[in-house]
């Protein structure tokens, strides 16, 4: 999430930023092969170099890189590419709608350019394949939603020829990974743009084994990507499939480099958030802190924040700030106030609590499940338990004892609200599901989504899912099917989508 929109920023000399911009749509636009000169793919050091620096969204020096490349090699097709990843992290990182516009225009430019490309090299449909999958991506993250899935049709139509064509290619492997995976498990709100997608289907099982051909790629010229695919790998297995452990494990080898990387470390303390490896995601983060990058990409400062607080750190509200400060877009904003709230409720200030809940209510929008979270929380008008916040952080974290230790000191008795006597049940049942405690975990599910299912809380309903994932560990698959449809029956305040799609990629799982 950027600070400003920056096309071609911090240039040699007094050139101004708008002019560098339109100079680079002129080169985009109306470099032509001369007579005798063709257009090509060449993903040499020069190329890869660019690609180094935008996945660590060092911005400012791959505009510098992708403008005198457009100079040095005008019909090198790669660069192109590499400026279609430089427009997708742009708008991805700064998530603000005016720059997703005007970029936006260059995409069918970077389309016609790359049409032009020799028609015997896998890169030509992969390529434009990879784009439009950018854009869908993009597209979704902005509800331009028809639009999104039309790209998403011609994305498979591209793969799926180039594959035929050159089987052997693993970046094909990378994206179809990626659709295949999403396919299998779109929400039945979003299941009319399944249907315009004409009969393509998908799996969590078919993604995974597509992305773990691109992930053992060792060819010289894709192997860059490699790492790409491991990191998309492991990012649908938590956010799709929640498997927090295999993911995990995949994402073990990249340790000691993962904080030299921006991007790499945002997606690796990501996966260390959901597998409780809280202690690493505080590590990883701290030394990203350093590069350059960071400052293209507030939401790291967010991330940070979140871990110290999950560990009840005082610290954490520093980085909540700096993100406000410092971000544009619209999403968390509402959940940065809302763990402000909490901050101050852990240092028992009731005051700011309070003040910082009204902010949640003016500011941002609900444009993530955190923020309709922390709108919910607001529009409830209590200030919570503190030991009940306390627990729920310290259980993201992945330190369950000092959690269970916590809620065991209280007693439904002790709380005035009857939605938190639901949830120190549910918490309950989730810290002893981390402790691998499952008959104890199963007790206290069953009673949150007996209980909680008719008012659409999402503890009932993300109770249904775990108790659906606890049964297919055991292999008792029957009752995992009763368990993940129940989660599909029910309503959810907050999460819906996501939990749905864990429910859904569960049923795949036990009926492939």
């Amino acid at each position: 999430m950027l600070i400003s929109y920056i096309p071609f920023q911090k240039r040699v000399g007094s050139r101004c930023r708008d002019q560098l911009f339109f100079l680079s749509l002129l080169f985009l636009t109306f470099t032509g092969p001369a007579s005798g000169q063709q257009y090509y793919f060449d993903y040499n050091p020069g190329i890869l170099t660019v690609y180094d620096q935008i996945m660590d969204l060092n911005l400012p020096a791959a505009a510098e890189k992708l403008e005198a490349l457009a100079t040095d090699e005008p019909r090198n097709l790669a660069r192109i590419h590499l400026q279609d990843y430089y427009d997708f992290f742009q708008v991805y990182a700064s998530d603000q709608e005016a720059i997703y516009k005007i970029l936006k225009r260059s995409r069918n430019e970077h389309l016609s350019l790359l049409e032009k490309g020799p028609s015997d090299s896998p890169w030509l449909l992969y390529t434009q394949a990879d784009v439009r999958l950018h854009w869908a991506f993009l597209k979704f993250q902005f509800g331009d939603y028809l639009a999104g899935f039309l790209d998403v049709k011609k994305a498979f139509q591209l793969l799926e020829e180039n594959v035929r064509t050159y089987p052997d290619f693993a970046p094909n492997y990378k994206d179809l990974g990626v659709l295949h995976a999403l396919i299998g498990t779109v929400p039945d709100q979003y299941q009319w743009g399944v249907r315009l997608l004409s009969g393509l289907e998908g799996s969590i099982a078919q993604g995974r084994k597509e992305l773990s051909i691109a992930m053992q790629d060792e060819t010289d010229v894709t192997a860059f990507l490699q790492e790409e695919s491991r990191l998309l790998y492991s990012y649908l297995l938590v956010y799709i499939g929640w498997d927090y452990q295999d993911a995990w494990r995949l994402l073990k080898p990249l340790r000691q480099t993962a904080g030299q990387e921006t991007f790499k470390a945002f997606i690796y303390s990501n996966v260390a958030f959901r597998s409780g490896n809280n202690d690493e995601a505080i590590r990883v983060l701290r030394e990203a802190r350093s590069r350059l990058g960071w400052r293209h990409f507030p939401i790291m400062e967010f991330n940070l924040g979140n871990a110290l607080l999950r560990k009840l750190d005082p610290q954490a509200a520093g980085h909540f700030q700096s993100f406000l400060k410092r971000y544009k877009g619209r999403q968390d904003v509402k959940a940065s106030h809302h763990r402000l709230a909490w901050c101050a409720l852990l240092n028992e200030d009731q005051q700011k609590y309070l003040l910082q809940m009204s902010l949640v209510e003016r500011v941002g929008t609900e444009a993530s499940g955190r923020d309709k979270d922390a709108m919910r929380a607001a529009q409830m008008g209590f200030v919570p338990n503190t030991m009940l916040v306390k627990a729920r952080l310290l259980f993201d974290g992945g330190y369950f004892s000092e959690a269970l230790e916590m809620l065991n000191t209280l007693d439904s008795s002790d709380l005035t609200q009857g939605y938190e006597a639901l949830e120190l049940d549910y918490r309950k049942g989730r810290l002893h599901h981390g402790m691998k405690d499952w008959s104890k975990a199963l007790f206290y599910y069953n009673t949150v989504y007996h209980r909680g299912v008719a008012e659409g809380y999402y503890f009932a309903c993300n109770a249904a899912l775990q108790m659906g994932l606890i049964f297919e560990d055991k292999g008792q698959l029957e009752e995992a099917v009763i368990c993940f449809e129940r989660c599909l029956g029910a309503r959810a305040e907050v999460y819906q989508n996501s939990l749905h799609m864990a429910a859904k990629a569960g049923l795949q799982r036990i009926k492939k």
